[in-house]
């Protein structure tokens, strides 16, 4: 039975795939370790595909930001202080989306509605 490494975390976990569920093993092309916050504006700025957020969002009317809650691995709040220079320009709303509950509707700056 092979036995695949699989790296988590700090550690390796060590995976044995029975015999006829073997099918092929991927990995991810290796990459630079980058600062995230430069790589978050560096995505925001100069995406690798598309044009840049500010230019994707120039003439829209209204924005509606989806957000994790605090429930999540995200650094929800480190991203958008990264992205509010972008995202300020504009009436933009924020929808929390709730573990199991369903979504908070957060609107405008902070205030909560319904």
């Amino acid at each position: 039975m092979p036995i695949v490494p699989i790296p988590y975390g700090e550690q390796t976990i060590h995976l044995q795939i029975p015999e006829g569920h073997w099918g092929e093993l991927l990995f991810p092309a290796p990459t630079a370790a980058i600062h995230m916050e430069k790589g978050v504006r560096q995505a925001v700025e100069n995406p690798d595909r598309g044009e840049p957020l500010f230019e994707f969002l120039a003439g829209c009317r209204s924005l509606l930001v989806i957000v994790n809650d605090r429930t999540r691995p995200t650094p929800t709040a480190w991203i958008l202080k990264v992205l509010w220079p972008e995202l300020s320009a504009f009436s933009a709303k924020f929808l929390v989306a709730t573990k199991g509950a369903g979504f908070s509707r957060i609107s405008g700056h902070g205030s909560k509605t319904g």
